[in-house]
């Protein structure tokens, strides 16, 4: 089996962690047979509002917009915030963001 040396990984359905790594086998398997990480594992299920409050050098919500909003923008802990995605911040998270900068 191999294992990914990141410990989070996530997708629009779905987030997991895990401080060994994760099995890539497994997870490209299941999303080959599923099309997305959604019901992969409960053991290493994580809650994906924690995934973008992990302590960062660099966070990049590159996938959905509006994924932060004014209370999670209050929980980053990066040094970088790198949008990827179009919006991925509402109006109130920037708010919050620019008197933190």
């Amino acid at each position: 089996m191999t294992w990914c040396r990141s410990e989070l990984l996530s997708d629009h359905t779905a987030c997991y962690f895990d401080p060994k790594g994760l099995p890539i086998d497994a997870l490209l398997a299941h999303t080959a047979k599923h099309g997305v990480l959604k019901v992969f594992s409960n053991q290493v299920a994580l809650d994906p509002a924690e995934l973008l409050a992990q302590q960062y050098s660099v966070l990049v919500p590159a996938a959905l917009e509006r994924v932060i909003a004014a209370r999670m923008a209050g929980q980053l802990q990066c040094r970088i915030l790198a949008e990827g995605a179009n919006g991925p911040t509402t109006p109130e998270a920037d708010e919050v963001l620019n008197q933190t900068a």
